[in-house]
């Protein structure tokens, strides 16, 4: 399993910036976007390099780490690395760490690859944001 670190929402004097209604707004952008990718789960790690579309997972590559052809390894992009692209799930224009994801589409039969942010991530995993926000959340 991924580690995952979790980016909490705190603003910089420490209150936390997440109440009842902004979670629910968010637990619908999450909705709806599992139901528009047509996407049952969202899983942390990558299956092709998105610089060269190399695919990890060919039949017969049993030996990691191998490079793809511009030089990453599964590991490598398995790892978190800060962004300004918004995260594909949530939407959120926020800077910060972006995981690659993966959702399976059982209508095409299909692994979709995403980049989300660790609150997604965490979420799909376990249905909810971390403790600690969860606890901290106020009307």
């Amino acid at each position: 399993m991924m580690n995952i670190i979790y980016v909490s929402k705190f603003n910089q004097k420490g209150e936390n910036t997440m109440n009842k209604k902004e979670y629910q707004e968010y637990e619908e952008k999450v909705g709806r976007f599992f139901e528009e990718e047509g996407i049952q789960n969202l899983s942390g790690g990558c299956i092709t390099c998105p610089d060269c579309g190399f695919n990890f997972l060919q039949e017969g590559i049993s030996d990691l780490p191998i490079e793809c052809g511009c030089g990453n390894t599964k590991e490598m992009l398995d790892a978190p690395s800060f962004s300004w692209k918004p995260c594909d799930c949530c939407n959120s224009h926020l800077g910060g760490d972006r995981y690659h994801a993966t959702g399976y589409n059982p209508s095409t039969d299909e692994i979709q690859e995403y980049e989300v942010c660790p609150d997604c991530l965490y979420y799909a995993e376990y249905g909810q944001l971390d403790d600690t926000t969860m606890m901290d959340m106020e009307d």
